[in-house]
């Protein structure tokens, strides 16, 4: 470094400096002690009656040793043992405050047997000994052996902590006929290892260890640990090879044309006087809760091709007892003016997804458009700022929009582009379609141009509406201007995935209430 500066050499500091725990200036050990004298005590079982007490000057290190009494021979004697171990030190100085500090501990832990004072020194030596000094900022024992020590209270902390995982581990087990993946090298290194095949299980072993009959190697048997096994699970049956991500919120699953719109949920812990508010404002806004999708005039989904289009993909296979699921889902559409009849030259196949009840997802694979059409870079809303602004709340209120990608139409130029094809021929999407990779932004755009207006009490990650207030009135007055924003949009809420009025609710994997954001737990919402 010359004139202040540093060389070309030196890194340059970009940031604050960084909180660093201080450096302890450590001089030659037990070079300097302070030593005195504590006493007279109360006469223990074992004769003693004083303590005779030495401070390490550089570590804060203390010693101290009863005494029978305080004669030159007898502290003479009890010096030299700590010489032997440490040296001789120079001594100067007194020691009161370690003095006191002695003294107080001696008399809150000898309440019980005050004759067994001195048996209590060493275990108190050595809590002072573990304690970071103030002075060094280090304990004396890591000043003195270069290690923090391992104390009564770090073995009952790994105790409780070995209790803890205990209690959430289970030994797994195995039978005969189950199958099993094994954790085996890979034939490309032996340092390297992969659950492989299944196996089958012939036979246990004792608690741990079970027989596995290798299917690779002609039907040899091998016993392998229960750590190297893993549980098969048999992967549901598809009627399609091919799928794609679904999700049944925005997309493809029709409603019942014919169902009765059910009662909006509300707070279980609203006043009958306050429910009577929120049934004459679901009475008003009658139109807006709807099991139906409704049709927004704000927006309309682009699809800008590249260059390779159009898409012209086979139409994949369907078994023939699946065909009427298709029809049914056609017809269906066509009726709510989902879809119409198409004469385009672009072309994408239907995919038939099973759900975990059983029923089907129609859906179709738009894999191949995407790769062809621009990509909406629209930014998504932080899920963590919007738990920012919740928090506080006292009511909360959520809308959850009626299949919200069939509420958004699509424009005249891309309706060709969404063609997909049946064994019932080809048809077109009039309503933005599930499965472009340009439909969350152009939700997530709609959305926030209908609640800007609102962003004070109002937020929408997607088709999921909330509404926060401090108190009841206000949050009346708030839950009616959104509906009346969404009522203006053209836009409609599934009453029955909607809540009004809660203290405590669901959001976006959170439970939100009483001042708090705490992690979703359990499936289920409260």
């Amino acid at each position: 470094m010359a004139g202040g500066r540093p060389s070309a050499s030196q890194p340059r500091r970009t940031g604050p400096p960084n909180a660093h725990r201080p450096a302890c200036r450590v001089d030659t050990l037990f070079d300097r002690v302070g030593m005195d004298l504590i006493g007279s005590l109360e006469w223990s079982a074992r004769g003693f009656r004083f303590v005779l007490v030495l401070v390490d000057y550089s570590t804060r290190y203390p010693e101290a040793v009863p005494l029978r009494n305080i004669t030159a021979h007898t502290v003479a004697e009890a010096l030299f043992k700590i010489f032997t171990r440490v040296g001789i030190p120079k001594t100067d100085g007194l020691v009161e405050r370690f003095n006191r500090t002695l003294k107080n501990m001696i008399a809150k832990f000898m309440t019980d047997d005050p004759r067994h004072w001195d048996q209590l020194l060493d275990p108190l030596l050595f809590a002072v000994r573990e304690v970071p000094q103030a002075s060094t900022g280090c304990s004396p024992f890591e000043l003195l052996y270069g290690r923090c020590p391992r104390g009564v209270l770090d073995i009952q902390a790994q105790e409780r902590q070995a209790r803890a995982y205990k209690r959430e581990t289970q030994l797994c087990h195995f039978t005969p006929g189950e199958k099993v993946l094994v954790l085996l090298p890979t034939s490309q290194s032996k340092l390297l290892a992969k659950w492989q095949e299944p196996f089958l299980v012939t036979r246990r072993f004792g608690k741990v260890n079970y027989e596995v009959l290798r299917s690779d190697r002609g039907g040899a048997q091998q016993i392998y640990h229960l750590n190297l096994l893993k549980r098969w699970q048999e992967a549901p049956v598809a009627s399609l090879a091919t799928t794609v991500p679904v999700w049944d919120e925005l997309g493809p699953e029709l409603p019942d044309l014919g169902q009765t719109p059910l009662p909006v949920p509300v707070g279980p812990g609203l006043t009958e006087a306050q429910q009577q508010e929120v049934a004459q404002e679901e009475q008003e806004f009658a139109d807006v809760f709807s099991p139906l999708p409704g049709r927004t005039t704000l927006i309309q989904h682009w699809i800008q091709p590249l260059e390779g289009g159009p898409v012209r993909s086979r139409l994949y296979r369907v078994p023939v007892h699946k065909q009427k699921v298709i029809q049914d889902e056609l017809d269906k559409m066509l009726r709510l003016g989902i879809i119409e009849e198409s004469h385009s030259h672009w072309n994408s196949p239907v995919v038939l997804v099973p759900k975990p009840d059983g029923s089907i997802w129609f859906c179709v694979d738009y894999r191949s458009v995407n790769t062809v059409t621009k990509f909406d870079a629209y930014s998504m809303p932080w899920v963590d700022e919007l738990l920012d602004w919740l928090g506080s709340a006292r009511f909360y209120s959520t809308l959850d929009l009626t299949k919200g990608y069939w509420q958004i139409p699509l424009s005249p130029e891309s309706k060709e582009i969404s063609a997909f094809s049946t064994p019932f021929g080809l048809h077109q999407f009039v309503t933005l379609p599930f499965g472009l990779h340009g439909a969350p932004a152009t939700f997530q755009r709609l959305m926030d141009r209908v609640l800007t207006p609102h962003a004070g009490y109002a937020a929408a990650y997607f088709d999921d509406v909330i509404i926060y207030s401090p108190d009841w009135s206000q949050h009346l007055v708030h839950l009616r201007a959104v509906l009346q924003a969404l009522r203006e949009a053209g836009l409609t809420a599934n009453p029955a995935k909607c809540a009004i009025g809660r203290g405590e609710i669901w959001y976006l994997g959170f439970i939100l209430g009483n001042g708090q954001i705490r992690p979703q737990i359990n499936k289920q919402p409260p």
